[in-house]
């Protein structure tokens, strides 16, 4: 279980019950189904694409001409 502090901000996760007066018990969030978005479905479409590996990049030789 999880308590969060009103006072500090604290928040801490325990097996023991807390019992004070900044102390309240945070509630898990409702797990909500998953609506299909069409917007989701091409974001992941595009994330699967292979990806060619980067061409490394040209080294250039500087060389100091000794007069």
């Amino acid at each position: 279980m999880q308590y969060h502090n009103k006072k500090t901000g604290a928040l801490i996760s325990t097996d023991c019950a807390i019992s004070g007066g900044d102390w309240e018990p945070v509630q898990p969030a409702p797990a909500k189904p998953e609506e299909a978005d069409p917007a989701d479905a091409e974001e992941d479409e595009q994330a699967e694409a292979p990806v060619a590996p980067a061409k490394p990049a040209a080294r250039r030789a500087a060389k100091k001409k000794e007069a």
